[in-house]
This record gives C-alpha cells, structure tokens and sequence, in this order.
C-alpha cells in the first residue's frame, strides 16, 4: 500500500467501549498474541497513556477508587499509586508494547518527515502556526507527512485542517482513534515506516517513536496538552473531583497545580533534552528510552495473566458480538 492510499484510509471504527482493556482493540490484540480467538475481559483498567511524572498517573485515575485494579506501564508509578493508597496496583507496561513489529512498510516515505502535532486541541492559530514552521523545512525532505489526530477525524473542522496541511505542500496522514480496532497496529506501522519523526508537544506519541527506533526531535513552537481542551474550566472541575478523592481538600489545589506543570515545555525539557531542535527537524534515537516509558520489561506472559487476572488468556470468555465481528472480518488494519 502505498503512503498516498494510507493518507487516505478510513478508520475500522468498532463501537464505543465501555473498558480501557478494549480501547484501541488492545484487548483482541492480546487474544491475537495468546492464540485465542476470543477477546480478554477483566474489570482492571489498563492506562494507556505514556507517563513522564508520576503526577500525571492521577490523570487517568478518574471515577476510580482506592479499591479499583489499575495496570501502570512502571514500577515507579506503581509505588507511587501505592503511596497513595491504591491497594490493587499492576505493572504491566503499556499496550502499545505488546504489538509486535509490523513487516509491512508504508511505501515512499524513507525519505521522509513525519510530524506529530498534538492530537486534540482546539486552537486554529496555534496549529497553523505549527504547520508554517514545518513549511519552512519542505526542501529537507521529499515529503513532510502531518499525522492528523483524533480531534479532527472525530468531525472537528476536519476538512479545513486538511486543507490547511495541503494548501503548505505538506502531507495529512491519519491517525488512531480508541474505538479503531485496529489503532494500535496502525500506529505501529505508521511509526515503523518513518526513520525520522518530529513533534512539538509531550504525549505517548514520544515514547511510541523512540520504541520502534525513530530519530525523534522536539521542535517549534510547543503546545502543551494541557492548552488543548475546548474548556478548560470544565475540564478543572471534572478532574478536581479526583485530587480531592486522593490528596484530601488541603492539599489538592496545590497537588492539581503540579500535576498542570508536569506537562509545561519548562518540564518537557528537563525530561528530553537531548532530542530538543531549534534550526533543525533531526532528531535521536533513543530505543532506550522509549522501552523504559513504555515498561517493555514489565509486559506480561500468559502465566502472570492467569496469575494477575485469575483468567486464562487461552481460555478467553468471548465479548464480542458475532455482529461485530461479521461486519469487519475482511476489514484490516489498513482500512481497505
């Protein structure tokens, strides 16, 4: 398939899951990986997001108790957690590590750029300004390919960012969504396909890159994820609930500001210094790096699930519809 056809692919859009385990079809991958035709069910909530602080592990937290299952990508995060009182923690690294290599490469793209803007926020200037920074390094590259997050593809102005990608002589490529069945394979390949990518914002898009062996950078004008949202005061007031949960009335003002500067550029600095860029899109590779984020050391076998689950992954209670499964069986991860 070549990179113009996946620029245009549509996404395999499941259903809207009720359980993390599910989301981006982590859960069938896994039954792919155990053998078992069937999907993994369990009440744990499997955090999907890359953490660089362990404050910001509070931000998946929501809704939960000190009671609930809870599987952390590592081993500081889960002490962390424990700190705090949470009695049912897991190390089981993060999904996006359980998807083996993909042998399959987009084609016509070794030569080329791929940029990660934030994949969620709302700010038209922000993002066009971003676009013309990349601009400025068309000539470094046979093509510059912009990976286009959900927020569009979810119906956002989706046209007019693509236009605005297009109308720069850059590239939209599309990304992965949570109800995409499939997005985790497509994220891998994506990846995989790209020997350099670059990005101006912290995500999990950063420890994905630095996994499959991308030369990443950090540059432009960075965006924190945490100026993404259509309203923030909303979002303050759903996630206060939780740092009032955890840390008490005191403390938690203090303890949400922290989490909020966990994610500012001056902190993504002090965490990834040596991929920072001014003048230039080239970047480092740092396998490293990216399997610590990603807690590859912490996935689990087969044995350790039946042993943390109390459920046997060749033995996996079917959860998903026959419905479902006949209206995508000739469906791939490609979306053809």
């Amino acid at each position: 398939m070549t990179s113009e056809k996946i620029s245009r692919t549509s996404f395999i859009e499941s259903k809207v899951y009720n359980n993390q385990l599910k989301y981006h079809g982590f859960s069938e991958l896994l039954a792919e990986k155990y053998n078992s035709g069937n999907s993994v069910r369990t009440s744990y909530k499997w955090i999907h997001g890359a953490i660089f602080d362990e404050i910001q592990s509070i931000g998946f937290l929501e809704g939960l108790r000190r009671t609930s299952g809870i599987v952390v990508p590592s081993k500081g995060v889960a002490d962390y957690l424990r700190d705090l009182g949470f009695i049912s923690v897991i190390v089981g690294g993060l999904p996006f590590s359980y998807v083996s290599d993909v042998s399959e490469r987009l084609l016509g793209v070794q030569d080329s750029m791929l940029a990660i803007p934030s994949h969620s926020f709302t700010d038209k200037t922000r993002y066009t300004s971003y676009l013309d920074f990349l601009q400025a390094f068309k000539g470094n590259y046979e093509k510059i390919y912009v990976l286009v997050g959900r927020h569009y593809i979810d119906g956002h102005d989706t046209l007019t960012f693509f236009e605005e990608i297009n109308r720069r002589g850059l590239w939209p490529l599309k990304g992965a969504i949570a109800e995409d069945r499939h997005s985790l394979k497509r994220v891998r390949l994506i990846l995989s396909s790209f020997p350099s990518i670059t990005t101006n914002c912290l995500g999990s898009h950063i420890a994905y890159a630095l996994l499959v062996g991308s030369k990443l950078s950090i540059s432009g004008p960075y965006i924190s994820p945490r100026e993404v949202s259509n309203n923030m005061d909303l979002l303050y007031e759903r996630q206060i609930k939780t740092f009032k949960y955890i840390f008490g009335q005191a403390r938690a003002e203090q303890e949400y500001e922290n989490f909020e500067h966990s994610y500012t550029e001056a902190k993504m600095r002090t965490y990834f210094p040596h991929l920072l860029t001014e003048k230039t899109l080239c970047g480092r590779q740092d396998i490293a790096l990216g399997r610590r984020l990603c807690g590859v050391e912490h996935t689990l076998n087969a044995e350790q699930f039946r042993e943390v689950f109390d459920l046997n992954p060749l033995d996996i209670v079917r959860t998903v519809s026959k419905k479902l499964i006949g209206r995508q069986k000739n469906e791939d991860f490609l979306g053809r």
